[in-house]
């Protein structure tokens, strides 16, 4: 007779569900006080880039804390242009890796440079319109990158499972708050 192993399955859930979920909630409130979030539909973007163009699943969390450094300025001197031309940067010289490592081949791969482009081009709408319509561009480009986020996990693809719902739940809370703000008048 065998004894059941509960503790390593909900250490499993705590650690790849429940933690990536309450992070992504509690750093979607942290950004949503910030003025200019258009750069964090770049940045998240940005970072299924990195994945995809190292090769490796884990890098997603090493992006997430890279990110900090390419977001602070511009948070700090509500300019979004700044982080938006880094990581214009950054992302050639991601497609430039992935060329070499000739990682952009497979499909889902190759979806990664097409969501950097369109995502991007969302980012750059919304830093660069005017309101209300910045905001609705934001918290549409939010959304879509959480249905993005929420696909990757059901496939298990590129990134991290713990990585896409942290990112799932950051983007779809921060576009409720980016939404109610703007409902609010704020």
């Amino acid at each position: 007779m065998s004894t059941p192993v509960v503790a390593p399955r909900r250490s499993r859930v705590i650690l790849g569900v429940v933690l990536p979920l309450a992070a992504g909630v509690i750093a979607a409130f942290a950004i949503g006080s910030q003025t200019g979030v258009a750069p964090v539909i770049m940045v998240c973007a940005a970072i299924y880039l990195f994945a995809a163009a190292i090769g490796r699943r884990w890098a997603s969390w090493a992006g997430f804390a890279i990110s900090f450094l390419v977001l602070a300025p511009g948070f700090v001197l509500h300019d979004p242009w700044i982080p938006i031309i880094a990581l214009g940067a950054i992302q050639i010289a991601l497609v430039i890796v992935g060329l070499v490592r000739g990682v952009w081949r497979t499909r889902i791969n190759l979806l990664q440079l097409v969501g950097a482009v369109l995502f991007s081009a969302l980012a750059v709408a919304a830093a660069a319109g005017a309101a209300p319509w910045a905001g609705v561009v934001t918290v549409i480009a939010l959304l879509a990158h959480g249905a993005w986020d929420l696909w990757h996990h059901h496939l298990d693809a590129v990134v991290m499972r713990s990585y896409a719902l942290f990112c799932a739940a950051l983007d779809i809370v921060l576009a409720v708050v980016v939404a109610v703000a703007m409902i609010a008048g704020a």
